[in-house]
């Protein structure tokens, strides 16, 4: 007897899901124990772990097979770098199935990315209230490797990259081995656009700890990018270290007012000017 409800499975690169080799060991990427390349989300949301010991350049396509054709969902990924793993945060705005296909290649290079590992997706209940992340360029949340490591970062508060705030304000800290120059800038993403929010960021260095405090005026997603290096700075622009996705449920209910401002940003230890006095 011929079974109605029965639906083929999404169709990827090659015609196959889970690891591709020799692909997925050439770019250095470790397959998990037990990991599973079949996945199914009640709730709408999904994380997949990759080890990626080199931090190799990772592209994302997340899609879904209609009636009318293929439709594309790759804002819907919130891919975060944590020191030897790549973590892919996804969210699911329809039930149905999905394709999760990874692609890798080596940084600064004019390679064609190559089909590393591919996973099938089944949500049985959208997100909800489930809207795309924040563009960001093609690199990652969370630090930038190597120059974070180098320099002799760890995050402190919070282990992820990925935040919720419920309060309208929220301190990020970064565990420092010797001085650095600390520089942030904190945008508010809506509608593909960026407004910038500096404003209402606070940084201040005490020992060995660089904290940035952000508060939010308005609902909605942020973007925290922190940059620095060694002092003296031997050139005038910083490089980035760490970039933090924050999104905002509620705003300060008593109001949110910026920051004083003062020269460099930089709040904690200093020196006192004698003289001259004018």
């Amino acid at each position: 007897r011929e079974q109605q409800d029965i639906t083929a499975y999404p169709v990827v690169q090659n015609g196959r899901f889970g690891i591709r080799e020799p692909h997925f060991s050439n770019f250095g990427l470790i397959e998990e124990q037990n990991a599973s390349y079949f996945l199914t989300s009640d709730n709408g949301e999904v994380e997949v772990q990759l080890e990626n010991p080199d931090q190799k350049q990772l592209m994302l396509s997340l899609s879904q097979s209609t009636e009318t054709g293929t439709e594309r969902f790759d804002q819907y990924i919130l891919m975060q770098s944590l020191a030897d793993k790549s973590i892919l945060l996804i969210h699911l705005p329809q039930v149905g199935e999905y394709t999760l296909q990874v692609f890798a290649k080596n940084p600064d290079t004019q390679e064609e990315p190559l089909n590393v590992v591919n996973y099938y997706i089944r949500c049985s209940m959208a997100k909800e209230d489930c809207k795309p992340f924040p563009r960001h360029n093609e690199h990652s949340w969370g630090p930038t490797y190597p120059t974070f490591s180098d320099l002799g970062l760890a995050l402190d508060v919070p282990q992820r990259p990925c935040l919720i705030t419920r309060s309208g304000k929220y301190s990020v800290s970064l565990a420092m081995t010797k001085p650095l120059l600390i520089r942030q800038h904190l945008f508010y993403c809506a509608d593909e656009t960026r407004e910038n929010m500096d404003d209402y960021t606070f940084c201040e260095t005490v020992t060995h700890k660089a904290t940035i405090t952000t508060s939010f005026p308005k609902e909605g997603d942020y973007c925290l990018e922190i940059y620095g290096t060694d002092f003296p700075p031997s050139q005038e622009d910083l490089p980035l270290l760490a970039t933090f996705f924050i999104r905002c449920l509620k705003p300060l209910e008593t109001g949110c007012k910026t920051f004083p401002q003062i020269i460099g940003r930089l709040w904690g230890p200093g020196c006192c000017l004698y003289e001259p006095l004018v």
